[in-house]
């Protein structure tokens, strides 16, 4: 027969064989930190930039002129998650005609010096640089970037995705430096890419002046948290 003693016994027992099982279990709990969702960040424009800065090469390179290419239109939807970057995300979107080559705002954004072509020679070499040959703006109105992987890498982030220039795909990846503070983000970085690998013939003149095929595309944002929560 059983008795409340032996039941008080039994109960004992179990308490000191699950005992082991409850440490882990709360171990376990308290030791998996609890993720927020990843929130979309409002980018504030006027702060942030896109900039294109090419180089010269060939023989008599230091004749020709580097340039510096500003993206005057641009839209980008950014899901982030400081605490767990890999469920963070982004999507860039330029329409290609925005794309303004050698004006006074691209060129110290490029970090170049104010001194460029000629108003009339940037005229030309706007028109060039979205033709047919070249961005074929008409053809291929939009570039676009969107990540399908956030890592974070010592100090930085490293986003990686495919990147759509003049109809051609291509995966990339670029290293991104974060400051934050107080719901407030700076991202800022630099990755090269190849005209070549776009379908792009880089431009030369007998070969003795030319443009290099790597090009560094720039940019900084400037964002603020939002409330709004991102789906998974």
């Amino acid at each position: 027969m059983i008795t409340p003693l032996t039941m008080r016994t039994e109960e004992v027992r179990f308490v000191h064989w699950c005992h082991p099982f409850l440490a882990v279990y709360l171990l376990i709990c308290t030791s998996v930190p609890a993720h927020a969702a990843s929130v979309k960040l409002e980018v504030d424009q006027a702060k942030s930039y896109i900039v294109v800065v090419t180089r010269k090469g060939g023989l008599l390179g230091f004749a020709g002129h580097e340039h510096g290419i500003l993206a005057t239109e641009w839209s980008v939807d950014v899901c982030f998650d400081k605490e767990n970057p890999r469920a963070s995300r982004a999507k860039i979107s330029i329409p290609t005609l925005s794309l303004r080559i050698d004006t006074e705002e691209a060129r110290r954004k490029a970090g170049l010096k104010a001194e460029g072509p000629s108003p009339k020679d940037a005229a030309k070499i706007q028109d060039k640089m979205l033709a047919p040959q070249n961005l074929d703006a008409q053809g291929h109105p939009e570039i676009q970037f969107t990540t399908n992987s956030v890592e974070r890498k010592d100090d930085t982030i490293v986003l990686t995705g495919p990147m759509t220039i003049r109809g051609t795909t291509r995966t990339i990846s670029s290293p991104v430096k974060l400051e934050s503070q107080a719901g407030a983000y700076v991202f800022s970085g630099e990755f090269k890419v190849k005209q070549t690998e776009y379908g792009i013939k880089p431009e030369s003149i007998g070969g003795v002046v030319s443009v290099k095929d790597p090009v560094e595309i720039r940019f900084q944002f400037h964002a603020r948290s939002t409330t709004t929560e991102c789906a998974p």
